[in-house]
This record gives structure tokens, sequence and C-alpha cells, in this order.
């Protein structure tokens, strides 16, 4: 991804309307979209979340770098929706250095996107990121959230105020896996100032609550990796 802002608007025909609102995203899904099929197993995803780690070497402030990005799929399918967060930096409508953007992607179209910590960067040798990002669904509206954040440059963050839902009609999270959310994150700009960056863990729930939990740690990037 470059640094400069560069969102492609290209029309997809009889796939959706959109209408948005004020930190919202409303998707009407057309006949011939693409939607998740029911698991007919008994056990059904609606929820999920993500613990993130980013270790730093050092920060350059004023090369605004390192930069980020995290992505998080209902499916393995990029070309129907995925949502991105953008970390020490905002890319839409135009490029800012620092903070953080939450965005809503169909395929190369974004189709909505919202700035948070915008004059913050990255500036804390040494320092430890932590957060939470949590995709969920209730068959009508999608959610997408940043929780639990912790950094010495930004504090604590997330939470209620950090959250984008749409009205995509996914009737489950059974196709998501976090091999997807590993494969289309990675650091944009400055990978020389990251020692590592990987999810820490990941936690299924179903409407009852939590089904099961992996540990399993998988690294995006790391120090010293081809």
């Amino acid at each position: 991804m470059s640094r400069q802002t560069r969102v492609r608007t290209r029309k997809l025909a009889g796939l959706a309307t959109l209408t948005l609102t004020a930190g919202v995203v409303t998707v009407v899904l057309g006949p011939s979209a693409f939607v998740v099929a029911a698991d007919p197993e008994p056990t059904t995803v609606v929820r999920v979340e993500e613990d993130w780690q980013l270790v730093l070497i050092e920060p350059d402030n004023v090369a605004e770098s390192p930069q980020f990005h995290t992505i998080m799929a209902p499916s393995t399918r990029l070309d129907y929706v995925y949502l991105q967060s953008t970390w020490n930096y905002h890319e839409s409508p135009d490029y800012m250095p620092g903070g953080l953007q939450l965005q809503a992607w169909r395929g190369d179209d974004c189709v909505f996107a919202e700035g948070y910590l915008p004059s913050q960067r990255l500036s804390t040798q040494g320092e430890t990121i932590t957060w939470t990002q949590a995709l969920s669904t209730d068959g009508h509206f999608l959610r997408f959230e940043i929780l639990n954040g912790n950094s010495s440059t930004w504090g604590t963050f997330g939470g209620s105020t950090m959250r984008l839902v749409g009205n995509i009609q996914v009737p489950n999270l059974n196709g998501y896996t976090p091999e997807m959310s590993v494969e289309n994150s990675g650091v944009t700009y400055g990978t020389n100032r990251v020692i590592v960056l990987a999810i820490t863990g990941v936690r299924y729930y179903g409407s009852e609550g939590l089904l099961y939990e992996d540990y399993t740690p998988r690294v995006v990037v790391a120090a010293g990796a081809n």
C-alpha cells in the first residue's frame, strides 16, 4: 500500500446500493450479492475477537514511521466485504499521519472511513501496543470495533467510540479464518522499525457465549524474517 491516498471507486453493478450515514455504513444487498451460507452444523459463530500486539524498535516521528494495517473479514472473499484499521496514519479521503482509522471495504472500494486520535503519532522507543479487534453479526448488522487498546503513545483507547456498524446481512461468521487476517495485514511503511506484529489469541462466540479459544501465536511481521 502506498503512503499516499488512493481510494478507488469502481461501480459494483448489481451488487449493492450504498447509503452512508454519520458513523454508520448501510449496505443494502442486491440479489446477486455474495452471502455467507449458513453452517449446517449446530455450532454457529456470531462473534470473533482477535488479540493483537505490535512491538516497536524506535518510531520516527518526522518520517511518520512505522505505519501498519490490520484486516478482518467475515469470509475468505475480500471482494465481498472486509474491515481494515490503519495505524499511525489515515488514508481516506486524504492521507494524514498519526492516529488510526477504521475503514469498510467492498473489493477495491473504500465505502466508509472514520478517523481517531488524529494528531498523535507513534513516538515511544520500544513500546508495545496491544488491542482487540472484534467482528460480530446478528444476521442483519455487521459490527467491527477496536477494544481494550493500550499504548504508551496513545494511552488506553477503544470501545463504543471506535466502531463501524453496517446493514450487511451476514447470517454468521463461520466463514471467518484468522489466516485471512494474517495474510492481508502487515506493515505498510517502516518494517525496519518493528520487532513483531502478531495475533496472540482468537476467541469465537455463539449466541449463548464463548465457544472456544485459540491462543496459537500468528506472526504477521517479525524482525529478521525473510
